[in-house]
């Protein structure tokens, strides 16, 4: 039978053990604290893991210098401080960006991905010689002194009318854009399709684009040199 002396030893060596396991859990407790707080540190405050560069890639039209200035970001400033939401509204409002995507890219790095937007026709400015390339969605968002060879010409009385011309050219068939050399909108109901050989469409208004295509294609076929498809149900030649 055991003794009083032994089961009171006993009970000592259990409170030691469970006296070293707490302070064990504490130590290892206060070593995670300190891990954390020196690892917050260094990525939000330390000039460790702060920006030094900016990248940009994706740029034609625009240079990386201009999207830099856009994007505003602070070298030297914590890299996970960043706003990237911030950085890439700023970058979306140059005229020439359709999308733009922003990350950092650790230790030191802000990247910024641009895609540009894609002409689909030039229009001749109201002022000065130079031409504006504007895109499917009526956007113009670029100055050049000489258009591309694969782009139409445009003319409109006013940059609302942009957006109609964009939706007639989305409408052309490829046969029919191959012929086409120039295209004109004084009112929305008025847009004059230029093609080869000394001929003229009378478009109309950008509605029911690919039905007066389609009729287009086919009335083509006749002699003539004005070809009218305003009302695509009843179309005329002279």
């Amino acid at each position: 039978m055991p003794t009083v002396s032994d089961a009171t030893a006993r009970i000592r060596r259990r409170r030691r053990g469970s006296t070293r396991r707490t302070v064990l859990t504490a130590v290892v407790g206060l070593l995670v604290l300190a891990l954390v707080v020196t690892g917050v540190w260094l990525v939000g405050f330390s000039s460790a893991m702060a920006v030094s560069r900016v990248a940009v890639t994706g740029t034609t039209v625009l240079s990386e210098d201009q999207v830099r200035e856009a994007a505003a970001v602070s070298t030297g400033a914590p890299l996970a401080g960043v706003d990237l939401d911030a950085v890439e509204q700023r970058v979306a409002e140059l005229p020439p960006v359709s999308e733009v995507r922003v990350r950092r890219s650790w230790p030191d790095t802000i990247t910024i991905t641009v895609t540009e937007r894609t002409p689909v026709f030039a229009v001749k400015q109201n002022h000065g010689e130079g031409h504006l390339l504007v895109d499917a969605e009526g956007i113009a968002y670029t100055e050049v002194t000489e258009v591309p060879d694969d782009l139409l010409v445009a003319t409109a009385a006013d940059a609302d009318l942009l957006g109609d011309i964009a939706t007639v050219i989305a409408d052309l068939t490829p046969k029919l854009r191959r012929q086409v050399t120039a295209i004109s909108a004084e009112t929305r109901d008025s847009i004059t399709l230029e093609l080869s050989k000394d001929r003229t469409v009378i478009w109309g208004s950008a509605e029911r684009g690919d039905l007066k295509a389609s009729v287009l294609e086919v009335l083509l076929s006749e002699k003539g040199s004005v070809y009218n498809v305003s009302a695509p149900e009843q179309p005329a030649v002279r």
